[in-house]
C-alpha cells in the first residue's frame, strides 16, 4: 500500500518530468523552408498528419511513428479537418475551392464543392482563409466576395452563411458542440455562436470598444479568450491587448499581453509583434507569435493561469533556420501531448498532461436525456454522488436555476425555458458543462 504522502509526492515527480520537456520532432518531414507542406488534426481518436512529399499519414502511437495512409494527397498548403465520420482536405493554393472528404480514414476521397463558387476572383492563392469543424458541422471563412459558407454533413451542399457581412472574414472556435465566431462585421458586436452555422446569435457585449477588429479567438474552460487590431487604444495598440470574457461574451475585460512579446523582434507599422493566432488545450493557453525579423526559431509563449502571465516556450524548436518566416501554422492537443506543425514542413510534439492519472478519480459518467427536450430532462449519474447540486445557465452564462440531485437519477423541469442552449454544470466536476437544448 502506498502512503497518500508518497503518493502526492510521486505524482508531483511526474508532472515536474512532463512540463520539464522540450519539444521533439516527429521526423515526418524537415526540409527547411516554408512549405506550409504539413497539417494535422485528431480523427476518429487517432492523429492524422498531411505532408507534400509522403501524403496522408496516420499515428497511433501520439507521434512517434507514421504509416502512409494516401500518399496522393499532396500539395503545398493542405489543411485537414475531422467531422462526424468525415475526414476532410481543403486545398489553399489552387486558386479555386478544392475541398475533399473521406469516411474510410483517408484511405478514399471524394469532391465536396456543391454550393460553393467555382472559383472567387482575385483568389489565386488562398481560396480558404480559415475554417472550423464540429459535430456534423463545418464553418469555413473563404477569400472572395462571399466569405463565410457553412456545412452540414446530412445536406447536399455548402450553403452561404448569410448573416455575416460581406467582406467580413472571421475567425472560429468551438465550445460544447456550438460554434463561436470573432467578427468584425456591422451585424455583431465582436462575438457570435451558433449551432448550424447559418443561425446566429451576438450578445450585446460591452469592453470591446467599436473599432476593435478581432482577429483570434479561443475558449479555455468558461473563459472566452479573444484578440484584435485594438487601434484606438493608444500606447497599447495593436496584438498587445488580450480580451476575455467570462459570462459568454456579455462582457468583456483585457490582460495587457505587451510584456511578454519579444521587444526586438517588433517590426509592424505600430511597432508590435503580431499574435498569429491561439491554442488552448489541458488548462494552457499557447499564443503562436510572428518572428519575421529575427528569423529564428518559432515564436510560441505559454500560459497556465487563463492568459495571465506568459512564458516563452520554445525549447527544442530548430533555431537555425534563417532567411524564412518561420512559424507555428496549427496546434492540436490529444492524450496529453501537444502537437505543433511547423512551417518547416515538420509536426513537433511535446507531453503536458498525465492524461487518466488525475481525472480518474473525480470522473463521473453522465447521462441527459432527452437531449433537446421540451419539458423535462433527466440527469442520471453513474456513481451516485449524494447531495450534488447543479446549475442550470443560458448560453450567456448567466444561472438560471440551481438545486441538489438527491439520488442517481433525477429529473428537472424546462417547461418553462424560453427555447434556446443551455448548459449544466454539476458542482465538484471538472467539466465544463453538459450541454442541453430546449426546444418549444
Amino acid at each position: 500500500m502506498i502512503k497518500r504522502g508518497l503518493f502526492v509526492s510521486f505524482f508531483s515527480m511526474i508532472t515536474l518530468l512532463v512540463h520539464a520537456q522540450a519539444w521533439q520532432p516527429c521526423n515526418l518531414a524537415v526540409n527547411n523552408n516554408n512549405t506550409w507542406g504539413t497539417d494535422v488534426c485528431v480523427h476518429n481518436g487517432k492523429l492524422f498528419a498531411v505532408n507534400n512529399s509522403a501524403g496522408l499519414q496516420v499515428s497511433v502511437d501520439d507521434g512517434a511513428t507514421w504509416t502512409v495512409v494516401n500518399a496522393s494527397v499532396t500539395s503545398n498548403g493542405v489543411d485537414l479537418y475531422s467531422t462526424d465520420n468525415r475526414l476532410y482536405s481543403v486545398l489553399q493554393n489552387s486558386g479555386c475551392s478544392y475541398i475533399q472528404y473521406s469516411t474510410d480514414n483517408g484511405a478514399t476521397f471524394q469532391i465536396d464543392t456543391a454550393g460553393l463558387p467555382a472559383c472567387y476572383s482575385g483568389a489565386t492563392t488562398n481560396p480558404s482563409t480559415g475554417g472550423v469543424a464540429w459535430t456534423n458541422h463545418l464553418m469555413f471563412s473563404f477569400a472572395g466576395p462571399d466569405w463565410e459558407f457553412s456545412r452540414n454533413t446530412a445536406d447536399p451542399g455548402w450553403i452561404d452563411a448569410s448573416y455575416f457581412d460581406p467582406n467580413d472574414c472571421s475567425e472560429f472556435t468551438v465550445k460544447n458542440d456550438t460554434c463561436w465566431a470573432a467578427t468584425n462585421g456591422a451585424t455583431s458586436n465582436g462575438v457570435a455562436w451558433s449551432v448550424d452555422g447559418l443561425n446566429w446569435t451576438s450578445p450585446v457585449s460591452t469592453g470591446i470598444p467599436g473599432f476593435y477588429v478581432p482577429t483570434q479567438i479561443a475558449w479555455i474552460g468558461n473563459k472566452l479568450l479573444m484578440m484584435g487590431h485594438d487601434a484606438g487604444a493608444g500606447n497599447a495598440g495593436m496584438d498587445t491587448i488580450l480580451k476575455y470574457s467570462n459570462d459568454y461574451g456579455l462582457s468583456f475585460q483585457e490582460y495587457n499581453i505587451k510584456q511578454y512579446l519579444d521587444q526586438s523582434a517588433f517590426f509592424s507599422q505600430t511597432g508590435k509583434q503580431p499574435t498569429l493566432d491561439i491554442y488552448t488545450g489541458y488548462g494552457k493557453v499557447y499564443f503562436a507569435l510572428g518572428n519575421d525579423v529575427l528569423e529564428t526559431a518559432p515564436e510560441l509563449i505559454m500560459s497556465s493561469d487563463g492568459g495571465q502571465t506568459f512564458s516563452k516556450d520554445t525549447v527544442g524548436f530548430p533555431n537555425n533556420v534563417l532567411g524564412t518566416n518561420f512559424q507555428i501554422k496549427k496546434m492540436v492537443f490529444l492524450n496529453g501531448w501537444v502537437f505543433a506543425q511547423l512551417s518547416s514542413g515538420d509536426l513537433f510534439r511535446k507531453q503536458i498532461a498525465t492524461v487518466g492519472i488525475n481525472e480518474s478519480a473525480t470522473k463521473t459518467n453522465i447521462e441527459i436525456y432527452p437531449n433537446p427536450s421540451t419539458e423535462f430532462v433527466t440527469i442520471k449519474i453513474e456513481n451516485n454522488l449524494l447531495q450534488k447540486s447543479f446549475s442550470i445557465y443560458d448560453q450567456f452564462g448567466r444561472l438560471i436555476l440551481n438545486d441538489k440531485l438527491n439520488a442517481a437519477s433525477t429529473s428537472i423541469n424546462v417547461r418553462s425555458l424560453p427555447a434556446g442552449i443551455y448548459f449544466i454544470k454539476l458542482d465538484g466536476e471538472s467539466t465544463q458543462g453538459y450541454k442541453i437544448i430546449k426546444q418549444q
